[in-house]
């Protein structure tokens, strides 16, 4: 039997963005990311081997956001997140690739969509307050 930890399908994962240096639950949302973005690339735009350009960039964008989060390991599934991180254009793709993905993650990736559906269930923290700060402190 493989092991949970084991690289997702096609990791191209983010340019200087190491998943192994994330904390489980990130890596949990990565691994479960990857594996969406594969099966959608794989289904809608016939790529077996390599995901095609559009594919790599929202993967790559992912896993950047991802390591950037501000919830570090408390992050929520991206459905409960009060943050929305991503782009407005990279926030359609990614829905997108979740509505077509998240159906069939059961069939191809059961330990996957278990281990998100488990992680939907945690309480949702309350989104970051941004520092307040006076343009004349400290200048």
């Amino acid at each position: 039997m493989e092991k949970a930890t084991s690289d997702p399908p096609r990791s191209a994962g983010a340019p200087g963005c190491d998943w192994r240096a994330l904390g489980p639950r990130r890596q949990r949302e990565y691994h479960t990311v990857q594996a969406m973005i594969a099966m959608h690339c794989r289904d809608r735009h016939g790529r077996q081997v390599d995901d095609c350009a559009d594919c790599q960039e929202l993967r790559a964008y992912a896993a950047l956001r991802l390591s950037r989060c501000v919830f570090k390991e408390g992050k929520p599934t991206c459905q409960k997140c009060p943050v929305h991180c991503y782009r407005p254009d990279m926030r359609a793709k990614i829905t997108a690739v979740m509505r077509h993905a998240g159906p069939r993650m059961l069939l191809e990736h059961p330990y996957w969509a278990l281990r998100h559906l488990l992680d939907g269930w945690s309480p949702t923290p309350e989104a970051p307050r941004r520092r307040e700060t006076s343009r004349l402190d400290g200048g």
